[in-house]
């Protein structure tokens, strides 16, 4: 997959849409400009990610995604950004990501592939349980069942971890039900054109990889369907029209269980401490106001 792309439009849109906001004008002219699809938003998405699924397979609580752009395939390849929330003590906290998904034209286990800087940044959602620990090197560990540890060791080899856990903008990977997804713990859909080719970069790279080491898969997988999305989950158009991205029902997926979200809590924390100062503050303010006249 070479993509011959025109970056210009995220820097000087050639047209406007007074409807929308400027980032969202730039993206959407952007894809059309490209011959690709835009959609402004979306709600729950029928993808077996951990960014949009729980651990019980239902869609992630006020699970939505925003400024997608929709390229036809083969490969069919979808990139947005992604936001779902936690609750903490009845406080509602929005985490937000960057996705890529994409379907797979070519046969591969369900893995999980976490990195070393995007974990520094946010913790993906879910973790596999059950699964082998396959380290790749200091840069990152693979989640994957143990008859497919040595294939994701010969895919997610030293060179492509490097690329997939820059500083700037590391990637996490999960491969599931014939879907590839990277995950960036920073918004991808952006008026940036070196996230956009970098993000395009990492993608060529693992889709490369995974087509080189297919033919000797090492765990048993599903026949390839050549990328054709058979509408095994939820199929109804979404209101605005936009034809539903479904999961292609492959089987032997990998279990996960929803871990604490550290940045959540973090987060509240920090909630919990404002409001303790304001309280403080409130409390000195008006002991000034009442003991004022006896000083």
């Amino acid at each position: 997959m070479k993509l011959a792309v025109d970056y210009s439009p995220l820097v000087d849109p050639p047209f406007r849409d007074k409807n929308l906001k400027p980032d969202a004008q730039a993206i959407h002219a952007f894809a059309v400009t490209n011959g690709w699809e835009y959609y402004l938003g979306t709600g729950p998405q029928p993808l077996p990610g951990v960014l949009f699924r729980d651990e019980r397979g239902n869609a992630r609580q006020l699970q939505r995604a925003g400024n997608l752009v929709r390229i036809p395939g083969p490969p069919l390849i979808e990139i947005g950004n992604c936001a779902y929330a936690y609750t903490v003590n009845l406080n509602v906290f929005s985490v937000t990501w960057g996705y890529v998904a994409c379907v797979l034209t070519t046969t591969a286990p369900d893995l999980v592939v976490e990195t070393s800087n995007a974990r520094r940044a946010k913790d993906l959602p879910a973790r596999p349980v059950g699964a082998a620990q396959v380290a790749l090197g200091d840069e990152g560990t693979a989640h994957v069942a143990a008859e497919s540890a040595a294939w994701a060791q010969k895919v997610f080899d030293p060179p492509l971890v490097r690329l997939l856990d820059d500083p700037a903008l590391p990637f996490d990977v999960q491969i599931s039900q014939g879907w590839l997804f990277l995950y960036c713990p920073a918004e991808l859909s952006v008026t940036d054109p070196a996230v956009w080719q970098r993000t395009f970069a990492v993608l060529e790279a693992v889709r490369a990889a995974i087509a080189a080491a297919s033919v000797h898969a090492e765990a048993p997988v599903a026949a390839d369907d050549g990328g054709v999305l058979d509408g095994t989950a939820a199929s109804t158009p979404s209101d605005d029209g936009r034809p539903p991205l479904v999961s292609q029902g492959r089987s032997d997926p990998l279990v996960f269980q929803d871990r604490p979200d550290r940045n959540a809590r973090r987060t509240a924390w920090r909630y919990y401490a404002a409001v303790g100062v304001v309280f403080v503050l409130g409390v000195v303010a008006v002991a000034a106001v009442l003991l004022g006249p006896w000083r």
